[in-house]
């Protein structure tokens, strides 16, 4: 089997969309009820953090290029810590899968 890479552009913009993308569909919904009057400044902060979030990773990539997430989380914060956020990582696309497939 081939093994294929993607530049750091591709990278980028596949971490932007789903950071955004998911962003902009389970939160706001919340915040949008509690909000009321001020609904419409929601989506400037949801935005704000989905940017932040992506931001965040793209600068851990740019520090471990060639890495996982998986190998990031552990080779920085050590194997306990990083392992559990490695998890969480993990849970949180089982958890989005489970919500999509619900969905549909």
């Amino acid at each position: 089997m081939e093994r294929a890479t993607i530049s750091q552009w591709q990278f980028f913009i596949i971490t932007l969309n789903f950071t955004l993308g998911t962003t902009f569909f389970i939160r706001p919904g919340v915040l949008i009820a509690t909000a009321k009057q001020d609904a419409w400044i929601v989506p400037w902060w949801v935005g704000a953090a989905g940017l932040a979030t992506a931001w965040m990773w793209l600068n851990l990539y740019r520090l471990h290029p060639g890495r996982s997430i998986i190998q990031i989380c552990t080779s920085t914060a050590g194997k306990a810590v990083g392992g559990f956020f490695a998890l969480l990582y993990a849970f949180f696309f089982i958890q989005i899968t489970a919500w999509v497939t619900r969905n549909l």
